[in-house]
Formats: structure tokens, C-alpha cells, sequence
């Protein structure tokens, strides 16, 4: 049995089993609804994000879950969508960078403040109210020399669409590196950059940057985190590995089409999120998803801890 496998089948689980508790709550909700009320009963789907550091594996689940969830005997109807793919056009990515000069934090795609919030929120959104035409936005990193953009209306998948025929969406799974990453009051900020390693990547960036990066993960949490009614989170044994990952990411690519990033490249550019796992990485381990809203209870989650080779090497479940 594979590693992918393996991890693939205690998302699934997992999913089956919050998915199971949910449709008993609605049965009983519509019991009680019928007996006072002639109104239809509006199903809903679930939301589940995916959260893990760069060549951990999160397509890799997204698309196993996906395959897994969608086979006999569960049949259900699956749609996925990338934080990838909700990042700011070109021309806006570009606006951005003018807008703060010297803050490299914010000069390419990657970190919090270069995705397009709105957006993702609304389609999150229309999910919920179970559309069954829906145009998702495509990201083609290519683009521009490798700045990337998004891609035209046309190349915009519309794989949602096929769903109208089979009825909505039953399951939805949100995959991207940050997810969870939520902001930091001005003190835990100032004590994660003063308390970090010499070495550190923190200390490459002035806390003023630091700070105009974190107050924009608010928005995320409002529009994105709260439309998540479960949160699966692979989660490293060391952020160190995602270099090797990611070098191993671009081997393959190399062998594949000639091309792809040197290892000093590598390293660079896993330098630039290495800025949110020092930062916001330690309290998503610690304290987990953020609740949907003040004194709510918690988003169930599943962390799966991974080794060096991708392994499982621990399983927890909480809310």
C-alpha cells in the first residue's frame, strides 16, 4: 500500500464520517421543520480545506480524496478548487508591488495579500447555494515569463456545469499552502521575528513588511475559513524538508520537458514562504483552524503529521 494511499484513505475516512454525522442532522432538522413548517428542505454541501507546506502532497490527496469519494460504493458528486488559481492578475499583482516598494514580500505571487479574496469568497459562496453552472478561474503560471496571470474567461473551467445534470455538489475540496494561517496581534508578531533563529528568513525582511502581510490574512479568514466546515491539514515533521520536496518537484520537471528551476532557484523561491511557516505555521499547530466565528465551536480537523519520505508518522482529530 502506497504513502499516497495511505494518507488518502484517513482523509477519506474522515470526510465519510463528518459527512455521515451531517446528513443525520439534516434528517432530524427536516423532521422537525416538516412538523412546523411546509417550506422544502435546502441540502448542503460540504466544504472541506486542505492545508500543507509546498511538495507535501496536497494535490496528490486532493485528487485521491476526490477519486475515493466519487467511486462506488460513496458515488458522491466532487468538485475541487486551488488557492493557486485565485491569485491576483497580473496587472493587479502588479499594482500591488507598486504600491509597497522595497517590500519583496509582495513583489511576486505566493504570500497572503496576492490572492484574490473576493473572488475565491463568492465562489465559495456559490457553492454553498449549490449553483450548478459556475465558471472557476484558471491561473496559468507561465504567463509573463513565469510572473504568471490569470488566464482568459474562456479557458475558465466550467467542469461544474457537467454537475447540473447529476444535481449539485455534494462535497467541495479547497486545497492551498495557507489556509489556516491566521493574523498575528502586533506583540505575537514582533516575538515570532525576535525569537527566530539567526538564520531565519524572518530576518531578512523589516517588521514593518512583516506587518502589512499579516493584516491582510483578516480578510482571508472572514471570506475564506469561514465557509470551511472541515479542515484536513498535512503537516511536516520539519518545514526543512519542503526543500528537498520541491527539488525533487523540479527533477521531475527537468526530466520531463528540459526545464525547470536550479537548486539555488529552489531554494529561493521556498525562502519566500518559509516567511509564513515561521510565522503563522506554529499557531495553526497549535491551536488549529480558527472557529467560524467568536465563541463558536471549532472546525473538526484531521492533522496528519508527515516524515521526510511522506510517511504518516502521527494522525490527530479535534475540534
Amino acid at each position: 500500500m502506497s504513502t499516497a494511499h495511505d494518507i488518502a484513505e484517513q482523509a477519506a475516512q474522515f470526510v465519510l464520517g463528518q459527512l455521515e454525522q451531517q446528513q443525520q442532522q439534516q434528517q432530524q432538522q427536516q423532521q422537525e421543520t416538516q412538523q412546523t413548517s411546509c417550506q422544502p428542505h435546502s441540502r448542503r454541501i460540504l466544504v472541506v480545506g486542505i492545508s500543507g507546506t509546498q511538495g507535501i502532497g496536497k494535490t496528490t490527496l486532493t485528487e485521491n480524496l476526490a477519486a475515493k469519494l466519487s467511486a462506488p460504493p460513496h458515488c458522491l458528486r466532487v468538485h475541487r478548487l486551488s488557492v493557486d488559481d485565485l491569485y491576483l492578475t497580473h496587472a493587479e499583482q502588479c499594482a500591488l508591488a507598486t504600491a509597497h516598494p522595497g517590500n519583496a514580500l509582495l513583489a511576486h505571487r505566493g504570500l497572503p495579500g496576492t490572492h484574490d479574496v473576493p473572488l475565491g469568497g463568492q465562489l465559495l459562496r456559490a457553492f454553498r447555494a449549490g449553483c450548478t453552472t459556475l465558471a472557476v478561474p484558471r491561473y496559468d503560471k507561465a504567463r509573463y515569463g513565469g510572473q504568471g496571470d490569470r488566464t482568459g474567461w474562456e479557458q475558465w473551467s466550467l467542469t461544474v456545469g457537467e454537475e447540473a445534470q447529476k444535481g449539485m455538489v455534494d462535497v467541495l475540496l479547497f486545497e492551498g499552502w495557507c489556509l489556516g494561517f491566521a493574523a498575528l496581534d502586533g506583540i505575537s508578531l514582533a516575538r515570532a521575528v525576535n525569537s527566530a533563529q539567526p538564520d531565519s528568513v524572518l530576518h531578512r525582511h523589516s517588521l514593518a513588511h512583516l506587518e502589512v502581510v499579516n493584516a491582510c490574512l483578516p480578510a482571508y479568514e472572514t471570506s475564506w475559513y469561514s465557509q470551511l466546515d472541515l479542515f484536513i491539514h498535512l503537516d511536516p515533521q520539519s518545514v526543512d524538508f519542503v526543500y528537498a520536496w520541491r527539488e525533487q518537484q523540479e527533477q521531475a520537471l527537468r526530466a520531463r520537458t528540459g526545464t525547470g528551476m536550479s537548486i539555488l532557484q529552489v531554494r529561493a523561491f521556498v525562502d519566500t514562504f518559509m516567511v509564513g511557516y515561521g510565522l503563522w505555521l506554529p499557531a495553526l499547530r497549535r491551536k488549529g483552524l480558527s472557529a467560524k466565528t467568536p465563541g463558536a465551536p471549532g472546525v473538526p480537523t484531521l492533522r496528519l503529521t508527515l516524515d521526510a519520505d511522506r510517511k504518516i508518522a502521527n494522525v490527530e482529530q479535534f475540534v
